[in-house]
């Protein structure tokens, strides 16, 4: 197969740089999701919207809160389940396509299967955890600071974490793959 630039297999190297620059992409765009709609909820409540409050009744400012708190969390959860598959297709995806190219580049391997490894241990890992943990806590009054909230924090900060691991490793990915 030939594989140099103009080949026959140059549409593969673009395709392979095109689906781990959408995977980077997407991971970025998980991360500002999952930030913006708990903002979103603080922004929608200090609008002070006339409708909201007349729709809203007899909820406090505190519960509505509280319950658009939670439509933002089941979101964001439905958000990562779905983007965790996404990624399993992605990684399948380029490992497939280092195989179809001949790759022999031993780092490309183990970033792409590196990554492959986070995102399976994200998604059946950590991921059902934050969600089961997450849900547990989402009614629960924050002050005094329940305890499954450090538990859930740690959580968090793993989930974060790894994906930023694998962010990494899939902009390295890139540079490596776009220099040859």
């Amino acid at each position: 197969m030939d594989t140099t630039p103009g080949g026959s297999g140059s549409w593969l190297h673009i395709l392979f740089a095109v689906l781990l620059g959408i995977w980077l992409a997407g991971t970025l765009l998980e991360w500002f999701i999952a930030t913006q709609n708990f903002r979103t909820v603080d922004r929608v409540l200090s609008q002070g919207s006339q409708q909201l409050e007349e729709q809203s009744q007899p909820l406090s400012r505190d519960r509505l809160r509280v319950l658009f708190r939670h439509l933002a969390s089941e979101l964001n959860r439905y958000y990562f389940a779905a983007w965790g598959w996404a990624q399993l297709v992605l990684a399948a995806a380029l490992l497939a396509m280092l195989a179809r190219l001949r790759i022999t580049d031993s780092v490309s391997w183990l970033l792409v299967g590196g990554m492959l490894a986070l995102v399976v241990g994200l998604h059946f890992i950590v991921t059902p955890r934050l969600v089961e943990l997450g849900r547990s806590i989402d009614f629960i009054p924050r002050d005094p600071v329940p305890p499954e909230m450090g538990r859930f924090w740690k959580l968090h900060a793993a989930f974060t974490g790894l994906d930023a691991v694998k962010l990494v490793g899939g902009i390295v990915l890139l540079v490596r793959w776009i220099r040859k």
